[in-house]
């Protein structure tokens, strides 16, 4: 376990998490597809505000751009939770319900 400045045991950072459990989340895997979720989740934010900025310059394509925004967001931005919610130790939510890449 890190030690502090004062040579005692670091705190840990996430309460009710034990520092193993925090270990084992690191593993190559689960790593590729937490950062692939945040790519998804950010994509999808880049086409949902280009959508926005084209529908208030009257764009043909503003709408289907706005749809693919929210379909490609979604599946991110629910990965991206799972996976905190694992990282937190909650009760339901396990790193292994992250679908491997």
């Amino acid at each position: 376990m890190p030690q502090g400045s004062n040579g005692q045991p670091a705190q840990n950072p996430v309460p009710n998490c034990h520092p193993r459990r925090f270990a084992s989340a690191h593993n190559r895997r689960v790593l590729k597809s937490v950062a692939l979720a945040l790519l998804l989740s950010l994509a999808g934010g880049v086409l949902i505000l280009t959508a926005f900025v084209w529908i208030g310059t009257h764009q043909p394509h503003a709408w289907l751009l706005l749809f693919l925004g929210v379909l490609v967001v979604l599946p991110g931005a629910y990965h991206l939770h799972v996976a905190y919610q694992a990282y937190r130790g909650r009760r339901g939510y396990d790193f292994s319900d992250i679908p491997e890449v």
